[in-house]
């Protein structure tokens, strides 16, 4: 099979400020039933969406999650069988809220394939493209383990570059022992078409538990490591006021001066939310963002979206941000409010889930 270049990869993530911001927590409590029959719904996974919190039913259909940040969120409800659930989500203060959430039974459209035996040959092909795309080819992507791709089923098409994935409702779950997370994915959308990846995965963090305390160790600092100069990292600091302490330059996309890219005043960038934990993220064309404290890794000149530096940015990590629409909300914790609101290219398209943290992580913490 030929595929296309891709190039722009349209998605979803989640960002974070600093650790003072996040101090006070809420509690979040309810029930998950059957919407025809209501009867509880044990084992029914509820969580935040992108965070290490959530839990599972019990047997009576309550859930219970704690020690929550304030900030805005998406609650998910999802089970085998049962169409998930999102609701927004916003807590301002440490009290419990309560919700009771009702599932829809589905009926499974595509039978699951058969890999008890030898997988077909056209199948496991087809896995690892899907592979290359979702998870990456870094080398934390060699170490992650996708532990039941046997729910995956695919659709190609050869002459337009046409790449679609189905999970059906049952969740992907994904090992990433690079960074020590248990990572289970609901995807609702994964496909390719005219160059462009379009994912809407909706991804649930649990922290692997380490066989020994090098391990441990091993894992807070690989974290360190893909948190430096990525995605969350930038809009961290951009909020923060802090991008050129944290070692980031910032361009105009479509502006020269002298053959080479306009730097950017990131004050210009945000101004007030429709509410006082939001802001909203605003600018014409694209942004060039430079990290500088780090190179690009060697397995990047071989992705087929890497692109060239512009004039006068020799090194560091380069990447392009664009949004798709005029402004962009974003909460106070970094977390990008509007699904797809963001387009990246570049390094940041080469970092894809194996490089995936938490929201709520905070650099040099284990969790």
């Amino acid at each position: 099979m030929k595929f296309l270049p891709l190039l722009p990869l349209l998605c979803l993530l989640a960002v974070q400020l600093p650790v003072s911001e996040l101090r006070a927590q809420g509690t979040i409590t309810g029930t998950v039933v059957d919407d025809s029959t209501g009867v509880p719904l044990m084992h029914a996974n509820v969580f935040l969406e992108q965070t290490t919190f959530g839990c599972a039913a019990d047997s009576a259909g309550r859930f219970a999650i704690t020690h929550i940040p304030t900030g805005t969120y998406r609650l998910i409800a999802s089970l085998v069988g049962y169409e998930t659930v999102i609701g927004a989500v916003a807590l301002y203060d440490t009290a419990s809220h309560r919700f009771d959430l009702r599932l829809r039974p589905t009926i499974l459209q595509t039978p699951p394939v058969d890999v008890s035996g030898v997988p077909p040959v056209e199948w496991m092909r087809n896995l690892e493209e899907f592979r290359r795309l979702l998870i990456g080819t870094t080398p934390n992507a060699r170490r992650c383990t996708i532990v039941n791709p046997e729910i995956l089923n695919f659709s190609v098409d050869d002459g337009h570059g046409g790449f679609e994935v189905d999970a059906g409702t049952a969740p992907l779950v994904i090992e990433n022992h690079a960074l020590g997370y248990r990572l289970s994915l609901v995807i609702r959308k994964f496909f390719r078409s005219d160059e462009k990846l379009y994912s809407d995965v909706i991804p649930r963090f649990e922290p692997l538990k380490a066989r020994s305390a090098d391990e441990e160790r091993e894992w807070i600092v690989n974290r360190m490591r893909a948190y430096r100069g990525s995605l969350m990292h930038f809009l961290r600091s951009l909020l923060a006021g802090t991008l050129r302490a944290e070692g980031f330059e910032l361009y105009h996309g479509d502006r020269t001066l002298d053959g080479r890219p306009m730097e950017m005043e990131p004050s210009s960038l945000l101004s007030g939310g429709s509410t006082p934990s939001t802001r909203m993220l605003r600018f014409d064309d694209c942004l060039v963002v430079r990290y500088v404290n780090e190179e690009e890794d060697r397995a990047y000149d071989g992705f087929e979206g890497r692109l060239f530096h512009p004039p006068g940015v020799s090194s560091g990590q380069v990447s392009w941000l664009c949004l798709t629409k005029s402004d962009v909300t974003i909460a106070l914790d970094g977390h990008v409010v509007d699904t797809f609101g963001t387009i990246v290219r570049g390094y940041w398209a080469f970092e894809r889930a194996a490089e995936m943290l938490p929201r709520d992580y905070q650099p040099g913490l284990q969790r």
